[in-house]
């Protein structure tokens, strides 16, 4: 007999300071597609750890 295991959604938690975001992986995806080139750079660094 098989085990299957039901993966639910991905989240992205985002979070500086006392802020956060909690963000569903597509939602994140198109909110990162839709910034600047200036955010990128910052978030790109960390988006390679992951």
């Amino acid at each position: 007999m098989k085990k299957y295991t039901k993966e639910g959604p991905k989240f992205v938690i985002i979070y500086s300071g006392q802020y956060f975001g909690i963000f569903g992986f597509l939602e994140f995806i198109q909110l990162y597609a839709s910034c600047g080139i200036e955010v990128k750079q910052c978030l790109d660094p960390i988006l390679a750890k992951v």
